[in-house]
């Protein structure tokens, strides 16, 4: 089921990835279906980490401290009504969220004929949604035009089909390890027409997400360990810090004011005025808190205008789930981190892709509650994994032969897993 989801998932990025969230809730919806047999539910505790625990513990606790937050509103207590108000929190969050995460674990957890075609879904969903947002850029958005409102502004409908794009810059990474294995110049092809497809659709978010994914892979691939540490150091960091790094950039930005572009002045005031709030309240007021501290904001200075969401996923988190949920969430990643340091080094290059993309879309880009974003995000994480995979399979006969040699030490973590 997984490599027909991938390979419809990812191409419906061209229709605003509107159909991800759906095909990745199936995915976690079946993996805990299979989660009902023992011996299945152990299978993917085990991708978890020899004792799963705390990042079991920690993934829940995260999740507990979303549905608690999505209970209180604009009138600061927590009712029914203002959760299902709120940016249709229930199902974005409440709902979507354990689903999208069973099912990057699954994805992590599959094995054997099913582990393979997924590799090869990957790579050929990642190759389709190159081609068809080239194609869509030439034609002139010939696939979608039909379904286009006649009075809908085009760049509307650009902005609707480039949602493709970040999808994109955020799972090239594992299909480039994978397919790099066995075919580097596909690889190499594979990533200029990437590269291409995501810079065509104008928007900075996108291409700093390229050259951000770029930057981590190669490095990854000659410091492995380094550029791990360095790429969740930064993340945990950046996540903890921002209401304390936006005041900090003010001076600079407003200093240089006019040769920033508008829709950058726009975020970068959100910014300050969610900044402020969460210095003067660090604890959180329920999911749409930052969209409603900029709502009021703008309610009583006419010149600002208000955002539908802070574009800012630190900012978000802060004004949302407050101190408690930040902590969480940092423990998630310290976690995480652990596990990806155990990759070989194609495998952490992957991971270092896909963390480097991912985190820089998110700083200045959708809502971290939008179900579509949530799912590329939860899925990349599951995606790196294959790639982790993929560098060990290639020498598991080697490791076993160094096991019966007396050379344990040389076989990898995984590698032995899958033996």
């Amino acid at each position: 089921m997984f490599p027909v989801l991938l390979l419809i998932a990812a191409p419906a990025g061209i229709a605003g990835g509107l159909a991800i969230a759906p095909l990745a809730a199936v995915g976690g919806a079946w993996t805990l279906w299979r989660c009902r047999r023992s011996g299945a539910a152990r299978q993917l505790l085990a991708v978890l980490g020899p004792r799963p625990f705390w990042l079991l513990f920690a993934l829940l606790s995260f999740y507990v401290v979303g549905c608690i937050g999505a209970w209180f509103g604009e009138s600061g207590g927590p009712t029914f009504a203002t959760a299902l108000r709120e940016a249709n929190v229930f199902w974005n969050f409440v709902l979507w969220t354990p689903l999208f995460v069973a099912a990057a674990i699954g994805l992590a957890a599959s094995a054997g004929e099913v582990r393979e075609t997924t590799f090869r879904a990957l790579v050929a969903s990642v190759t389709l949604l190159t081609v068809l947002l080239l194609f869509q850029q030439v034609s002139d958005f010939a696939l979608t035009s039909p379904l286009r409102d006649p009075n809908e502004d085009p760049a509307r409908h650009m902005i609707s089909v480039g949602k493709g794009a970040p999808i994109l810059a955020c799972w090239l990474w594992p299909a480039l390890a994978i397919l790099g294995r066995n075919a580097p110049r596909a690889a190499f092809a594979l990533y200029i027409g990437a590269g291409l497809a995501i810079w065509s659709y104008d928007f900075d978010a996108n291409r700093l997400a390229f050259v951000a994914g770029s930057t981590a892979f190669l490095a990854s691939r000659m410091a492995p360990r380094i550029t791990l540490t360095m790429g969740f150091s930064l993340a945990a960091a950046g996540l903890a810090l921002a209401p304390f790094i936006v005041p900090v950039l003010s001076p600079l930005v407003r200093r240089n004011w006019a040769a920033v572009p508008e829709s950058w002045q726009q975020r970068f005031g959100t910014w300050e005025i969610l900044a402020a709030a969460i210095r003067r309240d660090p604890w959180g007021g329920g999911i749409g808190e930052g969209r409603r501290i900029d709502h009021a904001f703008a309610a009583a200075h006419p010149d600002h205008l208000a955002l539908h969401h802070p574009h800012n996923a630190a900012l978000e988190l802060w004004t949302d789930l407050g101190l408690t949920g930040i902590l969480v969430l940092v423990l998630v990643l310290a976690l995480l981190w652990r596990q990806a340091m155990k990759a070989p080094a194609a495998g952490a290059a992957a991971v270092a892709g896909v963390l480097a993309a991912s985190v820089t879309i998110a700083c200045v880009g959708y809502s971290i509650w939008n179900p579509w974003w949530l799912a590329t995000l939860v899925l990349g994480a599951g995606l790196a994994t294959l790639a982790i995979d993929s560098e060990n399979a290639g020498d598991s006969e080697n490791a076993g032969d160094s096991e019966n040699a007396g050379d344990s030490e040389n076989a990898g973590p995984v590698g032995k897993s899958r033996s």
